[in-house]
């Protein structure tokens, strides 16, 4: 273990050697990790560290899956620079010790965090700086996620320090992976497990050995750092928002009943809709159509069923670009002019774009048929005016 005790430098005044520590502490070379136990100063030098990390000291602690922030170029400063000021504020707990020697090596660093219940391991290898948590016990993964958020801000910070600029992208080792094994050779980057999570997935790593075959569950490799459930609703609420804005924007592209008939009932096998056809809105009606279709065919692949239908009913123009409308393609009107004046179909007007435009929002916020139903009711299209 190399925890090095800076002796006195004769040649230096006390003043000088005060200002030569604080600056070293400041680029991160130096680290005062002195306990209070002590009189004498205790300073680690990361540069002069060059004991291995032996893994078998923690071979019985439940493991997370380990965090990387990948770079194509990290230099050693970068990790020194990191681990410094971790000690130094003592953000991420104490430092782990093995009798009379602390748990600071050359490429990973040991803490005592959160009552000691569990210890951090932040880690480096030639292209990446890791981060896992472990426990005698269970692993709270609350608390792994309150780390993981540590540690992104002081990555953040190393991203712009000496003028570097150097990005970081963020993945993880696979379940058989040690902390320093090289993210190159067994890595998986966020996004690909993000999107594999999607379809709930469990993959065969293609990483390790092919002797040592074993499966990744994306969803326990990423629930360690983040709550998956709340990132799949989110993106269920996007998709879902997406979705209806596209149906709201088929719905202004039918123009007559009997296509909106021919839609219910290809969709539906439900022709009810003449019974509102002319007394409500036709595009409205048409919207509630693909919304309570969607509801009721929730694993249906939607874009592929709605193309045919669209076809079937001789709208083979909304079909053929239905995969390419612009959710921003809304009806701009056109405003009068001031000269003009102000005459009664323009209040109108006024009136029915702000009514469009709640609705519009509504659609947006993904809210219910009901819901929609009632900002309607509230925002109507007309008014009647003494001009």
């Amino acid at each position: 273990m190399c925890v090095e005790i800076l002796k006195e430098v004769n040649d230096l005044k006390e003043k000088d050697k005060e200002m030569f520590f604080q600056y070293m502490s400041h680029i991160g070379l130096m680290v005062n990790i002195t306990d209070a136990a002590l009189v004498r100063k205790t300073w680690y030098v990361p540069y002069m560290n060059k004991s291995r990390f032996p893994s078998k000291y923690f071979a019985d602690y439940k493991k997370s899956s380990i965090y990387c922030f990948i770079a194509d170029f990290l230099p050693d400063i970068l990790y020194h620079r990191l681990v410094s000021k971790v000690l130094a504020d003592h953000s991420l707990g104490e430092i782990v010790s093995n009798g009379d020697q602390k748990c600071i090596y050359q490429t990973v660093c040991a803490l005592y965090h959160h009552e000691d219940t569990h210890i951090v391991l932040v880690g480096r290898c030639e292209t990446s700086i890791q981060v896992q948590v472990l426990s005698k016990t269970d692993l709270d993964k609350n608390i792994s996620r309150e780390i993981l958020k540590k540690v992104s801000e002081e990555v953040e910070e190393l991203k712009t320090i000496f003028g570097l600029n150097i990005e970081f992208k963020e993945g993880l080792l696979c379940d058989r992976s040690s902390i320093t094994d090289q993210f190159l050779l067994k890595g998986i980057s966020k996004e690909q497990l993000l999107k594999a999570c999607e379809k709930n997935d469990i993959f065969l790593c293609k990483n390790c050995a092919v002797g040592q075959p074993h499966m990744i569950n994306s969803r326990a490799l990423l629930s360690y750092w983040i709550d998956v459930n709340e990132i799949m609703e989110d993106s269920d609420m996007k998709r879902k928002r997406e979705l209806y804005l596209k149906f709201y924007l088929i719905a202004m592209k039918i123009k007559t009943q009997f296509q909106a008939i021919e839609l219910s009932i290809k969709l539906l096998e439900d022709d009810n809709i003449m019974e509102s056809c002319g007394i409500r809105d036709l595009e409205r009606d048409v919207f509630e159509i693909l919304v309570k279709w969607v509801e009721l065919n929730p694993d249906i692949m939607y874009m592929e069923k709605l193309t045919e239908v669209l076809q079937q009913i001789g709208r083979c123009d909304i079909a053929e670009n239905i995969n390419h409308i612009e959710l921003t393609d809304f009806v701009n009107y056109p405003v009068t002019s001031p000269q003009r004046g102000i005459r009664r179909e323009d209040i109108n007007k006024i009136v029915e774009d702000a009514a469009v435009a709640y609705h519009k929002i509504g659609i947006f916020l993904g809210l219910s048929p009901q819901q929609l139903r009632n900002i309607d009711i509230n925002h109507p299209k007309s008014v009647q005016t003494k001009m």
